[in-house]
């Protein structure tokens, strides 16, 4: 009898896709062969939700790589503008690190003349 039941749990393992001695300790626990069956596929299912996650995010880390390789290595002028300032800078903002004088005489109030 137990020559059966080992076949048939070998059986199961090779179609649920996990190993022999996984399916008979679950079926220790829960000792029955549909109960089995239920947490195996519970299992599975598990599984491949978590591949899933986890393939996604590699995908999404190896194109973040790509992206970053082919900006610093394939196309250094991108890379060289992303790290430059831009030229395009408004001068009022510029005047206000560069001349002090100029920033404090433009936010003080001016006096006005009275004649």
């Amino acid at each position: 009898m137990q020559v059966g039941f080992n076949e048939q749990i070998n059986s199961f393992a090779t179609r649920s896709g996990f190993q022999a001695a996984v399916i008979q300790d679950i079926y220790k626990n829960v000792s029955s062969y549909k109960d089995t069956q239920k947490v195996v596929r519970a299992m599975r299912i598990a599984a491949m939700e978590s591949a899933k996650v986890e393939i996604q995010q590699l995908r999404n880390q190896r194109l973040r790589e790509d992206s970053d390789s082919e900006d610093l290595y394939e196309r250094p002028e991108k890379a060289k503008a992303k790290m430059e300032p831009k030229e395009e800078e408004d001068s009022d903002s510029e005047d206000l690190y560069e001349r002090p004088e100029k920033a404090k005489a433009k936010m003080e109030p001016k006096e006005e003349e009275n004649d």
